[in-house]
């Protein structure tokens, strides 16, 4: 019986004793958390002091440019926000290697399983900044006390780019680490923070930040290889300058509308006034027969300078273009250069306002535009007919450009400078060609010389060229749908619809392609939009079908049919297949005309068997895709979806895809610079 009654007591005391060791591991739980929850406040707070001694600095000395000091004040404070970083992710410990796996917990989730991306992509950026410091050191005491616009006018100093490139190492690793760096960012959705929203103000930043600092990694990579051959360091060199209208868009990105040189002795620059590219033109010059379908489409008798850029590989533009130039003005040029006028906007931003002397006012980037608008449809400095000085806004703002440059650029404008020009060469504003065969080599590395691409696998480059006569590819929305389907044998299909939409606010009875010039400016950017499309796909694609597009009519070759065909001649077919050009850059070129009426909105689709397989050895298969964006243009639309054979296993993918369904793997973005993809299945 005293053992029957015993036991209830016994239980009760072990409950106890469980009860009193669950609230000690509690509390002690509960301490640990509040020690590690005191050390990581602590670093974060550490941290950000070091940060905020990061921006401090920067804005104290963004105008006089950075000496040693303040090299070595950047490095020092860099190292210390990693030491803290680190101990943060020490603290976090099982956490951080959980937190990918917790993007299902409500609110926190997406936080969570952004964060290892997050603390990778701090460390990069952290460690990329104290190698660039460490890197800049030698040759910052030799930038010390001079402004870019003294280089500019002064010459450079050659021991820069020699103590530039005995830290190639140095750099070569900043840039390693900032690769990795942009890698982490893309993994990141910005827009899924909840808990922590604070997060984006910190990587919008970072997106205006890291840029800047690639693009000046490989300025410092880029100088000692390239400097003394465009730099006019051995010689002096002269380049051929193409301003181009992308408003009116032509294969290398817009209608050749003014042209000037720019002449470069030892770093030191000056232009030669820049022209309307219809007064280079000399009729009495044994010009070159045109290219056919410049002929068939607009007309044209002769090829002249303004329509150089009839190819979309600009090397053969540029070799074209100052072929022309010397034939017409007996001046050689060591190089061609073209710029939009979205890099000329990005120019103006980064080191405007810019005063125009000849009209006695400044223009910035937001007015820019309309300013040329104005001047072109009214310029006060109209002496004679209009024609001859509608475009006179474009010199007077080149030579307000290149005088800003020589007097008054500082440091923080020229670090500006240094990303509008970088921006402007990834997107494709600006192109550059040179005789010089290092640079040469380099541009193409880096695919800044706007040439057409070579690519393993897939290709697509879509290339418009607006043939009437008008402005009015501000008013066209284009959308590029790309279907691939991969077959279980590993051939390949694809098949591209690509949208036009007229937004022009005007009514027409009808379109009619004319060479006519309308009362102002606007009225030039609302009409019809007149194109002839080339698509440029892997050389041995074969088309198996395609929209038809019959020929326009009240197009020039359909006048001028109609005329021959009263007087018995004119075959033309009207069936509208596409129209198989000769091969280019190693592609098979289709292409077709055809106009978008104000208002309206038209589809073109070309379904066609690529000439190889995805399928490898063992079952595997890979499928690599590159689509060229056309200079000129901005970020077109693109949706791409992948179907892969039904029975495959998706190993990778890049970038990551926007959506995964079955076996179709899609993506959504925009051409603003190229964009490549990349599958592995098995």
């Amino acid at each position: 019986m005293s053992c029957a009654k015993n036991r209830p007591s016994g239980l009760a005391r072990h409950a106890r004793l469980i009860d009193l060791a669950c609230l000690f591991l509690l509390l002690a739980l509960s301490a640990l958390g509040y020690l590690k929850y005191r050390r990581i406040t602590g670093h974060l707070a550490s941290l950000q002091k070091h940060l905020s001694g990061i921006q401090n600095t920067g804005q104290t000395n963004a105008s006089t440019g950075l000496s040693l000091e303040c090299l070595q004040h950047f490095k020092e404070n860099l190292a210390q926000a990693e030491i803290e970083l680190r101990a943060i992710e020490d603290e976090l410990g099982f956490l951080l290697v959980l937190s990918p796996h917790l993007g299902w917990l409500p609110l926190v989730g997406s936080d969570l399983e952004a964060m290892p991306h997050l603390f990778a992509l701090a460390v990069d950026c952290l460690e990329a900044g104290q190698l660039v410091c460490q890197g800049m050191q030698p040759a910052a005491s030799l930038l010390a006390g001079r402004s870019p616009s003294a280089f500019l006018v002064e010459g450079f100093d050659e021991r820069i780019l020699a103590a530039l490139a005995d830290e190639r190492s140095t750099f070569m690793e900043a840039q390693s680490r900032l690769d990795s760096a942009a890698s982490h960012r893309q993994q990141i959705d910005r827009a899924k923070f909840v808990v922590a929203p604070g997060l984006r103000r910190h990587l919008d930043r970072l997106d205006h930040y890291l840029p800047l600092l690639r693009a000046g990694v490989q300025m410092a990579l880029l100088a000692p290889e390239i400097g003394p051959g465009l730099l006019g360091l051995d010689s002096p060199r002269t380049y051929l300058i193409l301003a181009q209208n992308n408003h009116e868009l032509r294969a290398t990105g817009g209608f050749i509308s003014a042209i000037g040189l720019l002449r470069v002795d030892r770093g030191r620059i000056g232009t030669t006034g820049f022209r309307d590219s219809y007064l280079f033109d000399d009729p009495g010059r044994p010009y070159s027969a045109p290219p056919e379908a410049l002929t068939r489409y607009m007309r044209a008798g002769v090829w002249v300078l303004r329509d150089a850029n009839w190819s979309p590989d600009f090397p053969t533009t540029a070799r074209v273009s100052r072929e022309m130039y010397q034939l017409g003005q007996g001046v050689a040029v060591d190089g061609v250069i073209a710029v939009d006028l979205t890099a000329i906007e990005y120019i103006v931003g980064a080191i405007g306002p810019i005063r125009l002397e000849t009209y006695g006012e400044k223009v910035g980037r937001e007015d820019l535009v309309d300013k040329l608008k104005s001047y072109w449809t009214s310029p006060p400095t109209q002496e004679g007919d209009w024609w001859s000085h509608r475009k006179d806004f474009m010199a007077a703002l080149a030579e307000g450009v290149f005088t800003k440059l020589r007097t008054e650029l500082d440091h923080r404008q020229g670090l500006d400078l240094l990303l509008a020009l970088w921006r402007s060469l990834e997107e494709k504003h600006l192109l550059i060609y040179v005789d010089d065969p290092d640079a040469k080599r380099f541009l193409a590395e880096h695919n800044w010389d706007g040439a057409i691409r070579p690519a393993e696998g897939d290709y697509l480059f879509v290339v418009d060229t607006n043939v009437g006569y008008n402005k009015v590819d501000p008013k066209v929305e284009r959308e590029l749908d790309y279907q691939v389907v991969i077959g279980a044998d590993g051939r390949v299909q694809g098949r591209l619809t690509i949208s036009y939409a007229n937004e022009s606010n005007i009514e027409v009875d009808g379109c009619l392609q004319e060479a006519k010039y309308q009362a102002g400016y606007e009225q030039m950017v609302e009409g019809c939009y007149w194109d002839y499309l080339r698509l440029y796909i892997p050389e041995g694609s074969r088309i198996i079908e395609a929209t038809a597009v019959p020929l326009p009519q009240g197009s020039l070759l359909s006048l001028a049919l109609s005329e021959a065909e009263g007087k018995g001649g004119g075959n033309e077919p009207e069936g509208g297949w596409p129209t198989v050009e000769p091969p280019e850059g190693g592609k098979a070129v289709f292409s077709q005309f055809f106009v978008v009426a104000p208002g309206r909105r038209r589809e073109l689709s070309f379904q066609y068997d690529l000439p190889f397989e995805a399928t490898q050895a063992e079952g595997s298969g890979r499928y690599q895709l590159l689509i060229q964006k056309q200079p000129g243009t901005l970020a077109v639309p693109v949706h791409l979806a992948i179907t892969i054979p039904a029975q495959a296993r998706l190993i990778a993918t890049r970038p990551q895809p926007t959506r995964v369904n079955a076996n179709v793997i899609e993506f959504e973005t925009t051409l603003s610079t190229d964009r490549s993809f990349e599958l592995i299945w098995r």
